[in-house]
């Protein structure tokens, strides 16, 4: 009976200390405890929105690890994801490559995420800096920012467009709610990965509405917009009113007055002016037959009428034909 209890004794203690000795094994504050550590080559990834990233995980095992080493991801947006999801780990180093996948839709920007490698109780971590690029885009700029015209005239800005992502294509160029009378061109512009510039031309009309506008100019290519604004200055064109049919020369061409000798402002005097001026100019004539009967040698007194300068005509009959240039020495 007392060898039976001291046999059964004995099991029971042995059984205690290998039990203990499981769990000093299983400790992963045990030095002697099978363990791994994990390295990440690179630590630093840039991926473009819709796109993905290698990065290589090397686990190395101690201490006669082996087993499943599960992976996670923690800190990634939305949008973000990765594979594999786990790794085998035999008696030596084991290396894997991870991709990165980055959805169109994940906001660009830089992330610092932690990977999480778990095998039962163990667990080790390893920092990865992930930069979301955007696709392919353009950033645009206009130089000057501010212009100011007379009625009638054009103005010119330089636009830039920069590519971003190797970014090539064709844009399509528009004034959002522009004034009266005001229009854009060139209307588009390539792009091929290099930046570009275009020289933009506003041109308005007489009946462009005089005052300050606000422009928002807009770039378009596929799904890919981008906006510059523009303050546009209208101011209104030099306007002369003939008030008599004579057709007399203006008397001091340039000092923005439209005058003859004797103070009136003929048909040919208001065009010698406006020449002079060098700017658009309207000239409102009102209804009635005016004949060009000057001869002279001398351009703009003779003859013709030399319209050099932007020069608009406004007859103020009901119907063009109540206001009549004609002449007696050759076709107007």
């Amino acid at each position: 009976m007392q060898l039976r209890w001291f046999t059964l004794g004995l099991v029971v203690l042995l059984g205690l200390f290998a039990g203990c000795d499981q769990v000093g094994q299983n400790n992963p504050n045990n030095p002697n405890s099978p363990t791994f550590t994990i390295s990440l080559n690179p630590t630093s990834l840039t991926v473009t929105q819709g796109g993905s990233g290698k990065t290589r995980l090397t686990v190395t095992p101690g201490n006669g690890f082996s087993g499943t080493v599960s992976l996670a991801l923690e800190g990634a947006p939305q949008g973000v994801t990765f594979s594999p999801k786990s790794v085998v780990v035999g008696s030596g180093p084991v290396s894997q490559d991870l991709t990165i996948e980055v959805a169109s839709g994940t906001p660009a920007g830089t992330y610092n995420l932690t990977l999480k490698a778990t095998s039962g109780n163990l667990q080790r971590t390893a920092s990865l800096t992930l930069k979301v690029d955007s696709g392919p885009s353009f950033t645009i700029s206009l130089d000057p920012t501010s212009l100011t015209v007379t009625q009638g005239g054009s103005v010119v800005t330089r636009l830039t467009v920069t590519p971003q992502n190797n970014f090539s294509g064709t844009l399509t160029l528009s004034l959002d709610n522009p004034p009266q009378g005001l229009t854009l061109t060139p209307q588009s512009v390539t792009v091929s990965s290099r930046t570009v510039t275009q020289e933009l031309t506003l041109a308005t009309t007489t009946n462009t509405p005089v005052g300050q506008y606000t422009l928002t100019l807009r770039a378009v290519s596929g799904n890919i917009q981008k906006t510059a604004t523009l303050t546009l200055t209208v101011n209104q064109a030099t306007t002369f009113t003939v008030n008599t049919a004579s057709d007399t020369i203006d008397a001091d061409p340039g000092n923005g007055q439209c005058a003859d000798a004797n103070g009136n402002c003929s048909l040919r005097a208001a065009v010698m002016e406006a020449n002079a001026l060098k700017s658009p100019t309207i000239i409102n004539i009102p209804a009635g037959t005016y004949t060009l009967n000057r001869e002279s040698t001398v351009d703009e007194q003779g003859y013709d009428l030399d319209l050099i300068a932007p020069i608009t005509l406004r007859g103020q009959g009901a119907t063009p034909a109540d206001t009549v240039i004609t002449t007696t020495n050759a076709i107007v």
